[in-house]
């Protein structure tokens, strides 16, 4: 075994063995360089070392890997000659944009000087991979390629991801998302060629007037600048690409812009330790590969005369190498900028840079007048061979981890599509949401949000002239208003201090001194809050704070783009938690305020497919208003969910004809038979789980009154996949009418205790008689796929039986309520008003009257509205969360309900001849000819269908959830338009062709 310790290059015990020069070091400057009291000043023992090991403590042990890697590093250095050495230590940029002749130019400085790196700005990905690929082709030695990509490529690249600013990512107190979009980042870097990223900034934002930090910055909180920085750089990292972070010692409290001047920060050293290097140091502990050195004058770093910290070995050795324990590489900012010059011409700046510290010269304006002066100074004895080796050996140890030792030009087959994934643009609205925060007024008794449809809602948009995402979107759940400022000033004097106001604020500024607030909207929202409940949706940085009266109800949203926009509705309608805090301090505003808002149900999301181009599910509405124009259903929902988030969603039509009430996404449908997989099956799984029933165990074995029934005999995984023989449907009502006034009472009484409707109530033994029935049903020989109701009747039963509870009781405990599904339920006529229960049919035979809250299904309506077969109601979103929880594998808000192998196994088709279905489950014909479903789904798809007019599907494959919701059997049952029309599945194969063609 060979073993080196801690911060030591891991070659450094083989180097005797490679090295050809063993030059003795020499100190940068001799003590005459500096009087005594300017030592004083840059005196670094009050910073703890952090790099969280005992430098005699742990040994690292060198594996094979590394091993290989430094073999590598020490053939490429005993290869190269002086001036290939020291070309290593440029990174030359280019510019694709600024043409041809540029690019050329460049690639010939990369040639003639052994260049080590590029940095690439603005220009189309296609045109970058180029320009990359050219000058690998050109060099001898593969070049690291980096970008400046503060908030991901999109900084330097049109047709990519756009990433939100710092500042918009400042509230977080979940950093994942930050983490996450670290790794989208270094997916988007890898596809390019990219091995480096100049990000994150740590610098931390105290001074709100900073002409150059401000919205690059996390916020003026360091140890949350450090948290979300490492979370930003360990996404980078762990997926192969190489932070650095900046800019050092800290430039967030500066008033002017280290490119045109050289800025001055004149704090002690305690406030820079306090202040400007607690983020710095939380990245060096978290393992950051590269730290850039800012042009600033710090005179309690080092006071020479407007020295800046770039040019200072008393900043970058010993304060950062030595006291703050960092081993990574060192880059220079760049060097053309105004910060950086007035010590001589550009190779003297550069030359400087370098016995700083720096290890990357960035953008050096004279290579081969900096390449000679390096020679005089070895020559000279003010640079050593071992100290050029030791640099060397660290930037060829990141080209080896960075694959450059086995090279390859990067392909653009797909790249446009490659960098706009589905995944990525989903963690865009988890990234704004985790940094949502929620500001109300600390006198209100109760919260302005979640919105609530018992008071008036009024919307309205300031500094935009259109409707916005969001009004929309709220309008699609909650009935709202919407106001210009025309028409705000037309109802001022009606509103009620009851009635709530959501003002969104758009199109603001990211700059001082207003931040984009506009005095006619102070003006306005003074007026308003005087006459109503006002609550402010602030859709930008959070610096125009300042403007709004901190006794207002404040939703600081961050952005202005779209994915802000549904990430505010999901706060707006409780569909998400709210939990950010204010990352500045601004006017009576203050860093850290914030509360937290619960939230359940299924986010809302944004129609996406892979690639840069914007989509609409628009089309859909052909085929509701086909719904309605055919009168295949007066009314009805569509949902789709992707990823986990609802892209759309759509009311549509009235609950009957006459047009008197418009269907809300929160109205109630009777499932029908969806009751067999959102309740029966999922109790059944439990029960399987629990080991309370076994599927190849019978009927009788669990209850044995059917113990010579021929049902009795029936496997309980035969009676899931609709092949027990059974009858499809026994029409048990049609014998009850004969005996109506006996069998019936039109209140409740004595031995009459279940309603099945207004105004009639059941008598009590005719729930015996059904099951008395279907157990002297005689079944078909060598049974094979026949759908039936009466073997779901039989499982609900066997759930009561087993569990000791009725079926509702079971199914509520177990999965509804612990989810925080309110709106899934049986007999909703006793819970929910039935202004939002869609009715089905107009019943003139049995019920003799419209059924509202009732079940359709006559023998679900028999035995009290609970049974195995029918009787579940739900409005669209809860369906929804139970399927998107078998989507998950079984989980929902971070808590498990069933096993994923179990899901798997009751969803897959469970391949018995003649039989598509899994257990319980519906499934797509396998021979996509004709079936339940468009032929555009996964195999993998399950769901079902219901007598109503309703379906659901769930497609792993496509990770997508469709829901139809419709009262096609209003006002008669055998209404079969829905059906011949195709319109569900026609609808389906619509979304899948917009979303996946």
């Amino acid at each position: 075994m060979i073993f080196c310790r801690p911060r030591m290059p891991l070659m450094g015990v083989l180097f005797f063995l490679f090295s050809a020069c063993n030059a003795t070091s020499t100190s940068e400057y001799e003590s005459s360089d500096i009087r005594t009291e300017e030592s004083q000043a840059i005196e670094t023992a009050e910073i703890p070392d952090s790099s969280g090991m005992a430098e005699n403590d742990d040994i690292l042990t060198i594996s094979q890997k590394e091993l290989e890697r430094d073999a590598w590093v020490e053939s490429m250095i005993s290869s190269m000659n002086l001036k290939q050495k020291l070309g290593q230590f440029f990174m030359v940029d280019l510019w694709p944009m600024q043409g041809d002749a540029s690019i050329t130019n460049a690639i010939e400085s990369i040639k003639r000087h052994h260049v080590g790196s590029i940095i690439v700005f603005k220009s189309h990905p296609h045109h970058m991979l180029d320009v990359i690929n050219r000058s690998q082709e050109a060099s001898t030695i593969p070049l690291l390629v980096a970008i400046d990509g503060e908030w991901g490529v999109d900084m330097r690249l049109d047709s990519v991801i756009e990433w939100p600013y710092q500042l918009a990512l400042g509230s977080a107190t979940d950093f994942d998302p930050l983490y996450q979009m670290g790794k989208a980042v270094a997916k988007e870097c890898t596809r390019l060629g990219i091995h480096i990223n100049f990000a994150p900034v740590v610098d931390v934002n105290s001074n709100p007037n900073n002409p150059v930090i401000g919205y690059r910055s996390f916020g003026e909180n360091p140890h949350r600048v450090g948290r979300a920085g490492s979370a930003y750089m360990r996404g980078m990292q762990e997926h192969g690409i190489m932070a650095v972070a900046k800019h050092f010692p800290g430039h967030g409290d500066t008033d002017s812009d280290s490119h045109k001047t050289l800025p001055s920060v004149l704090h002690d050293r305690n406030r820079l330790n306090q202040m400007e290097l607690p983020p710095f140091q939380q990245l060096i502990q978290d393992g950051v590969a590269g730290i850039m050195a800012a042009h600033l004058f710090v005179p309690n770093l080092d006071n020479r005369n407007n020295r800046p910290t770039s040019l200072s070995s008393y900043v970058l050795k010993d304060l950062l190498r030595d006291s703050l324990g960092f081993d990574g590489l060192v880059f220079s900012d760049a060097l053309n900028m105004q910060g950086a010059s007035g010590y001589g011409g550009a190779a003297e700046v550069a030359y400087q840079a370098f016995i700083a510290g720096n290890d990357i010269l960035v953008m050096a304006q004279d290579i081969e007048g900096t390449v000679t002066r390096l020679e005089e100074g070895i020559t000279q004895g003010e640079i050593t061979m071992d100290e050029i080796h030791e640099r060397l050996r660290l930037i060829l140890q990141k080209k080896y981890d960075a694959q450059l030792h086995q090279y390859q030009p990067t392909n653009k087959r797909n790249l446009i599509d490659d960098l706009n994934p589905i995944e990525s643009k989903n963690t865009v609205i988890d990234l704004y949401q985790a940094n949502i925060t929620w500001v109300p007024n600390a006198d209100e008794q109760s919260s302005s949000l979640p919105l609530r449809d018992n008071q008036s809602i009024y919307t309205l948009a300031l500094g935009s002239s259109s409707k916005q995402i969001w009004q929309d979107r709220v309008s699609d759940y909650i009935p709202s208003e919407h106001l210009t400022t025309r028409t705000f000033e037309n109802i001022l004097p009606s509103l009620r201090s009851n009635d709530h106001l959501v003002i969104g604020i758009h199109n603001l500024g990211k700059t001082p001194p207003k931040f984009g607030m506009r005095d006619s909207d102070k003006a306005l929202i003074s007026k308003a809050s005087n006459r109503c409940k006002v609550t402010i949706l602030l859709f930008g940085l959070p610096y125009a704070l300042e403007n709004i009266p901190n006794d207002l109800n404040v939703l600081m949203v961050g952005a202005d783009r779209p994915e802000a926009q549904i990430a505010a509705v999901n706060a707006i309608l409780g569909k998400q938690d709210v939990n950010g805090r204010l990352a500045i301090s601004t006017g009576k505003w203050q860093e850290g305020q914030g509360e937290d808002l619960m939230g359940l149900g299924i986010p809302l999301g944004i129609p996406f497919k892979v690639g840069p181009d914007p989509i609409s599910l628009d089309l859909l509405k052909a085929y509701e208003n086909k719904t309605i124009n055919t009168r295949s259903a007066p009314g009805g929902v569509v949902m789709v969910n992707h990823y986990g988030r609802n892209i759309y969603s759509s009311a549509f039509g009235s609950h009957t004809y006459d047009e008197k009430r418009a269907v809300l996404l929160g109205d109630l449908f009777d499932l029908a038979s969806i009751t067999k997989v959102a309740s029966t099956t999922l109790c059944v799984m439990k029960l399987v789980e629990d080991r309370r029933i076994d599927l190849d165990k019978t009927f009788a074995h669990y209850m044995p009154e059917f113990e010579e029934s021929p049902c009795g005999g029936i496997r309980l995984r035969d009676a899931l996949m609709h092949q027990s023989g059974l009858p499809a449907w026994i029409p048990f009502y049609l014998s009850s009418l004969d005996q109506r006034e006996t069998a019936y009472s039109s209140h409740w009484q004595a031995g009459y205790s279940q309603k099945v409707a207004d105004t009639m109530f059941i008598r009590d033994d005719v729930r015996e008689a059904i099951w008395d029935t279907i157990a002297i049903q005689g079944l078909t020989p060598d049974p094979t796929y026949k759908y039936s109701d009466l073997g779901f009747l039989l499982l609900g039963r066997l759930i009561e039986r087993v569990t000791g509870e009725p079926l509702d009781a079971y199914v509520y405990n177990e999965f509804y309520f612990p989810m925080g599904l309110e709106s899934v339920m049986f007999n909703p006529w006793q819970w929910i008003d039935r202004d939002h229960i869609l009715p089905t049919e107009d019943d003139t035979l049995f019920r003799k009257q419209l059924l509202d809250g009732y079940v359709h299904d006559m023998a679900a309506a028999m035995l009290g509205g609970v049974a195995g077969h029918a009787g579940l109601f739900s409005n669209a979103d809860d369906l929804a969360s139970l399927f998107q929880m078998l989507l998950n594998g079984g989980t929902w808000q971070g808590r498990r309900y069933l096993d994923e192998s179990t899901i798997k196994d009751f969803t897959r088709w469970q391949r018995y001849p003649g039989n598509n279905r899994g257990l319980g489950f519906h499934k797509p014909d396998r021979d996509f000819d004709g079936g339940p479903t468009s032929n555009n789904v996964s195999l993998e798809t399950f769901g079902h269908t219901g007598f109503t007019g309703t379906s659901v599907w769930a497609d792993p494959v496509a990770n997508l959830i469709y829901i139809f919701l419709s009262n096609r059997c209003y006002p008669d049952a055998y209404n079969p338009n829905l059906v011949r029309q195709g319109i569900r599945t026609d609808l389906q194969t619509e979304i899948y062709e917009t979303l996946f063609h």
